[in-house]
């Protein structure tokens, strides 16, 4: 009975998109369907390189590929095939509506060894609830006002951003004094582009407390939760290295505006990237008197009406960061 009911579950969710008025929502939704796409093309891509690779990309049939006997049980197939019939009309948005139910009936049925991947199919859906469907034209998919390559599996696979993100705090030399003391002048700077960009952001959604610790995937989303694993791995680095309670919340906050920018688009202008690449130079951050320290001088912890009106930092190339270091 679960696997009726899983599979039940993800066809309730397809029936209930409005597959009628597309793009009028999908025109809104634009940037955060792309995104919702792009991060489809890599777990589907991780499982087609898991099994062996297939012709049928970028939209795979996947649980033919791992387990080509699992069918979807008789009383979801029929109403579900009906409603496909008189409601969707793109042949890709029904193929993959077909796969999405049966890869959930896959998920408790089969006894076929698999790794453990990502669900491929939870992206895809999400973009068809942010309005409709899509269709294909030679070697692009079209969402309508976006033009998606379909490109290799081998172009999109690879491990999420919050992961990617992770591995980046895992490398740094969180007590590193050397590197911190060479690199005071870029560090103060990125820390400075910091607070002007969360500053900046914390104005455009009205969102200015708590700071400079503003979270904003609490103001976008709070539903948003860090997988266990990734959580996990971030408050091993935090405990490894005895983090300051300041840099460990600033990593918790990245980390979790990552997660968010694998469901919506979250703008071009990361707030977190300067953070990164200051931690990257020298390690956490120390304070006092609400004042970030670096070697004798120190960045002050205004108000976000105030770091969001100073000068932005021209770049983040690291050549032009090490100039900083030696003026």
């Amino acid at each position: 009975m679960r696997a009726v009911s899983r599979a039940a579950a993800v066809a309730a969710r397809l029936m209930a998109v409005d597959w009628r008025d597309e793009r009028d929502r999908a025109l809104a939704e634009a940037d955060s369907r792309a995104v919702l796409l792009l991060e489809y093309f890599r777990r589907a891509a991780n499982w087609v390189e898991w099994c062996g690779g297939t012709e049928d990309w970028p939209f795979v049939d996947l649980a033919e590929l791992v387990d080509p006997t699992v069918v979807i049980p008789a009383e979801v197939a029929a109403p579900f095939e009906a409603y496909l019939h008189d409601n969707v009309g793109l042949f890709s948005a029904s193929e993959m509506s077909r796969a999405a139910v049966r890869w959930a009936v896959l998920t408790e049925v089969s006894t076929v060894p698999r790794p453990a991947l990502e669900d491929p199919y939870e992206p895809l859906i999400r973009c068809f609830e942010l309005g409709g469907g899509l269709a294909t034209e030679g070697h692009w998919v079209d969402l309508w006002m976006m033009m998606i390559p379909k490109r290799k599996p081998a172009d999109y696979a690879g491990p999420d951003r919050v992961t990617l993100l992770l591995d980046r705090l895992a490398a740094v030399g969180w007590n590193d004094d050397r590197a911190a003391t060479r690199h005071e002048g870029s560090r103060a700077a990125l820390f400075a582009e910091y607070l002007r960009r969360m500053g900046s952001w914390a104005l455009e959604h009205e969102a200015g407390r708590p700071w400079p610790t503003l979270d904003p995937v609490e103001f976008l989303d709070p539903s948003v939760r860090v997988d266990e694993r990734h959580a996990g791995h971030l408050e091993r680095i935090v405990a490894e290295h005895s983090l300051g309670p300041l840099t460990a919340r600033l990593c918790r906050n990245a980390v979790r505006w990552a997660e968010l920018g694998r469901w919506r688009a979250v703008g071009e202008e990361d707030p977190f990237e300067p953070l990164l690449r200051c931690f990257e130079r020298g390690g956490q951050l120390f304070t006092e008197n609400r004042v970030a320290l670096f070697g004798a001088g120190g960045v002050p912890f205004r108000t976000a009406a105030e770091c969001a009106g100073w000068r932005p930092l021209e770049s983040l190339e690291a050549g032009r960061l090490d100039a900083l270091d030696r003026g």
